[in-house]
Formats: C-alpha cells, sequence, structure tokens
C-alpha cells in the first residue's frame, strides 16, 4: 500500500494551482486507513459514511484540478473495465 499523502508531496512541484488546506491533508492521510474496509476489523472498526462523502469529493475535486492536463487526459483514455489486459467487468449484451 502507498501513503498517498507521501506520494501527493512527491508530485506537489507539478501540479498546478492550489495546494491542499490543512483539512484536506487530514483527509488525505486519513483516506489510508479506508484501505482495510476490505477486511473488516471485529475489535478496531473502520467507519465511513455519506458525511464523508462531501469533503473525499472536495478533495478529488482539488486533486482533478491540479493535475496536468496531460495525465488527465490519458485518464479518460483507460478502460474502466479492463486491468493488465484482463476484463474485470463487461455489461451483457
Amino acid at each position: 500500500m502507498h501513503n498517498r499523502l507521501v506520494l501527493y508531496c512527491s508530485l506537489k512541484p507539478v501540479l498546478a494551482g492550489p495546494s491542499f488546506s490543512r483539512v484536506q491533508e487530514v483527509l488525505f492521510q486519513r483516506l489510508d486507513s479506508y484501505y482495510e474496509l476490505r477486511y473488516p476489523r471485529q475489535h478496531d472498526p473502520i467507519e465511513t459514511g455519506s458525511d464523508d462523502w462531501l469533503p473525499i469529493e472536495k478533495l478529488l475535486d482539488t486533486l482533478w484540478d491540479q493535475m496536468p492536463k496531460e495525465l488527465s487526459s490519458v485518464l479518460f483514455e483507460i478502460a474502466p473495465n479492463k486491468k493488465g489486459g484482463r476484463v474485470l467487468m463487461e455489461m451483457k449484451k
């Protein structure tokens, strides 16, 4: 697993636009804990809910605004249902 805030800070020199606010940096770090939602912990559960979505959405909007246009255009070319050449999910025709 990668620490998202460390990755973001290493990319900061090539990103445009405003930096994250302190609140957004804390939220960015919190996103790392969501990785473990796939593996529920009975004694130390990770909770998330609809209240978390709006701040996360604003954080992603800020990140998207900072992203170089060359990178954002490439992201739109990636097929969301493929990974490593394999089809992950395909709609029935």
